[in-house]
């Protein structure tokens, strides 16, 4: 089975083709372990504070309960991406690294920076250019 070209456009083996920074473990299996793995922060909402934290804004690299994911979603995927976790299942890797760069205690201390937009209602400071 083709799997792709390499960086000189030669069609390879599927087989061969794995992620650099995680050889041996499939795009599904690198998502199950960054959501179960998540830090302690991330596993709240970064809106609302609340346990249940099973939705991902991948614009914000943050993470939300159904609720505040329902509010993001309203906003348009131009502005707040969101994604339900669901253990993983369809997470690209390009996705997977917003999350991994980014995180709620990250986005709480940008915000933290700018005590004007961190007290905007969500419509306003999540179009801000903070």
């Amino acid at each position: 089975a083709l799997g792709g070209d390499d960086s000189l456009h030669r069609i390879v083996p599927q087989t061969d083709v794995q992620l650099q920074h995680d050889r041996g473990r499939s795009a599904l299996g690198t998502a199950m372990w960054f959501f179960e793995n998540r830090q302690p922060a991330d596993r709240h909402c970064v809106d609302c504070g609340s346990s249940q934290a099973e939705w991902a804004s991948v614009s914000f690299g943050t993470f939300l309960c159904a609720s505040c994911a329902g509010e993001h979603r309203q906003l348009g995927a131009e502005v707040s991406y969101v994604r339900e976790i669901r253990g993983g299942w369809g997470w690209s890797d390009r996705d997977l690294q917003y999350l991994c760069r980014g995180g709620n205690a990250a986005f709480r201390a940008a915000l933290d920076r700018f005590p004007a937009v961190r007290s905007a209602p969500l419509q306003e400071r999540s179009c801000s250019r903070f």
